[in-house]
């Protein structure tokens, strides 16, 4: 993958879709226990920026 960055913030809009899928998810979201899919991805990208990475040499 060229853009790794890009493919993560791909994956987190993918897990959050997926999570209010899930019936606690819903729920959650329902009644105000979840973030909102903005607040969601920038956490996680927030995390993705601070997780090491090693040298991919593929």
């Amino acid at each position: 993958m060229d853009n790794p960055r890009a493919y993560a913030k791909v994956s987190f809009v993918r897990s959050y879709d997926k999570i209010l899928g899930w019936d606690w998810g819903a729920a959650a979201k329902t009644y105000g226990q979840m973030l909102d899919q903005e607040e969601w991805v920038e956490n996680g990208m927030d995390m993705y920026d601070h997780w090491p990475k090693g040298d991919d040499t593929r």
